[in-house]
């Protein structure tokens, strides 16, 4: 049931439904259910959509990641975030981000610093109202539903700032390195996608000082070293075969035409990657090989 002091607070805004999305490590468990259980018996009008629910468990940066490259693409809304590996530990708190383009509501572990960045920050608010400790069908603190009450009543037009008061301090993502040097690139592999693709931290601009498409670049992660094309599209590599090629966001990805490069490489996220030029000899040598 609403309180008063909800009723109070969402009357102003009678007749607001802005769209959820949902970032989540909850993979393929019940709490995915329980989640959305509990946002549409306060929204029965929820418009609900699923950014991802496989971010690798307690893999913060991987959801940070996810939401984003995902949320930008989403109008205005309420994008919420639950990867949360210290869940219920004293001392771990709950934020609300308002936006140009939307509010954000998550744990304050950094999860949601990145896309708030897309969307225009304005205001951090701690999450310390009475709506933090709703009385729930277990009478105990569950974070799948104190996160889905907060989602589904900032939906329905609660403003952000009557949470808790507004702060100046919180986590920040620590956004993913590279390194340009003489003898290449060093930068990270954040994630795996469902293709098997692994997508990494390096601009494609920088491997434009070195290779062209076409060439070949070497390399090197998870103690692996391979010699692969740098093509436009999955297209331009026989079927089967790994190729590196600039994904949409322009950051370097390593992929295989119609199959899974992690698989074909042996490659898990997280690791360091290098990525070389390659001799023109050599590059020859293995065009005639």
């Amino acid at each position: 049931m609403v309180s008063r002091w909800l009723s109070r607070l969402l009357h102003r805004s009678k007749g607001t439904n802005h769209p959820i999305t949902i970032t989540t490590d909850f993979g393929g468990s019940h709490y995915q259910g329980i989640l959305e259980g509990v946002v549409y018996s306060i929204n029965p009008q929820a418009r609900l959509v699923t950014l991802s629910h496989r971010v690798r468990p307690q893999d913060v940066r991987e959801a940070a990641f996810v939401m984003k490259t995902a949320v930008p693409y989403h109008p205005y809304g309420v994008h919420l975030g639950v990867v949360f590996p210290t869940v219920g530990t004293p001392g771990s708190r709950s934020i609300a981000v308002r936006c140009r383009r939307g509010v954000l509501v998550g744990p304050d572990n950094g999860i949601l610093m990145p896309a708030a960045r897309e969307l225009g920050l304005e205001t951090v608010y701690e999450v310390s109202s009475p709506l933090r400790w709703l009385t729930t069908p277990s009478n105990a603190f569950s974070a799948v539903e104190v996160y889905g009450s907060l989602a589904a009543y900032l939906s329905m037009g609660l403003n952000p700032r009557k949470l808790g008061p507004r702060i100046y301090g919180y986590v920040e993502w620590k956004e993913p390195e590279y390194r340009a040097s003489e003898e290449g690139l060093e930068g990270e592999v954040l994630t795996i996608d469902h293709f098997g693709n692994i997508l990494t931290s390096i601009p494609g601009r920088e491997v434009a000082r070195f290779a062209h498409y076409n060439d070949l670049v070497e390399v090197e992660m998870d103690g692996k070293s391979v010699k692969l094309p740098l093509l436009k599209s999955y297209g331009y590599a026989p079927r089967g075969s790994v190729l590196v090629k600039l994904n949409r966001t322009g950051m370097l990805e390593i992929a295989a035409n119609c199959d899974n490069a992690s698989r074909l490489l042996k490659v898990e996220a997280p690791c360091r990657i290098r990525v070389l030029p390659v001799p023109s000899d050599a590059a020859e040598a293995q065009a005639d090989s």
